[in-house]
């Protein structure tokens, strides 16, 4: 039925009201003619004449006006109708917009919540951190992260490897955790063990906003798919006991996995300029 609709929306409505107009223009010229006169004179179009003597002029001037009277209506309430629709499109790409804008936020707060189940110590030197992973380049976005230090909340880079990196061990291997490492005020050494362990350059862990000394990382899965990594970090070692943040975090991305998801379309790539600002 709505096919049906759409087609007499397409062709048939939108031509009701210049072809009304058209005809009603046309018929009405002959109300000014003696048309038995005229055939008279012209008897070769005599047949013309003919047909046009059996019509009854005004009735047919009557139908076609009232035609285009109804055409104009109808695409008038459509013009309506069209703008109406636009202005609705318009406000919902700015509600979208804005969603979009406050997904770091949103997950923010959620972060902040898994936070509390850790807990992290609210004097700072800990953060919690969300990754998309982007297939298409083969790196993670970072698209959430909570930490009572402002230092460490921070934007740092916009994306980080899939195959290096603590993040990229976590990717592989589906849990990773690392207690213990290097002290980074001995930078020479902290980028050696980083190099290699974890085939990061020298120069992008100086670049590091935060060098942990506690790693640990979950896999975020929705059904068989891998979506992001789940990270937690301290700038201090024995925070935290393997077992139970690793069931904490197991615990924790069961339900982020579906609100991930659902936010994945509308995550602004920050490498992407069409993506940015959505």
């Amino acid at each position: 039925m709505s096919r049906i609709f759409r087609t007499l929306d397409g062709w048939v409505f939108r031509w009701v009201q210049p072809v009304g107009t058209s005809l009603t223009a046309f018929f009405s010229i002959f109300l000014s003619f003696n048309l038995e006169k005229v055939a008279s004179k012209h008897p070769e179009w005599s047949g013309a004449f003919a047909l046009l003597q059996g019509f009854n002029l005004y009735s047919i001037i009557v139908v076609c006006a009232l035609a285009a009277l109804v055409g104009t209506a109808y695409n008038f309430v459509r013009q309506r109708s069209v703008k109406r629709l636009h202005k609705e499109v318009r406000d919902l790409r700015d509600q979208l917009g804005a969603v979009v804008q406050n997904i770091p936020e949103t997950l923010g707060v959620v972060l902040r919540g898994v936070g509390d189940q850790l807990p992290l110590n609210q004097t700072g030197g800990q953060r919690i951190s969300l990754y998309v992973h982007k297939p298409s380049q083969n790196v993670f976005i970072p698209c959430g992260r909570f930490s009572y230090s402002p230092n460490l909340k921070r934007k740092g880079r916009t994306s980080f490897s899939d195959s290096k990196g603590c993040i990229g061990r976590a990717w592989e291997e589906d849990w990773h955790f690392m207690d213990n490492m290097p002290d980074p005020t001995s930078l020479s050494g902290y980028t050696d063990y980083m190099a290699k362990n974890y085939q990061m350059s020298r120069e992008a862990t100086r670049r590091l906003n935060m060098k942990p000394r506690m790693f640990a990382a979950k896999r975020i899965m929705i059904d068989a798919d891998a979506i992001g990594v789940l990270v937690v970090e301290s700038l201090y070692c024995e925070q935290f006991v393997e077992e139970e943040l690793r069931q904490i975090l197991e615990e924790t991305t069961q339900p982020l996995a579906r609100l991930l998801h659902g936010f994945l379309p509308h995550i602004a790539d920050p490498n992407d300029p069409r993506r940015v600002g959505l």
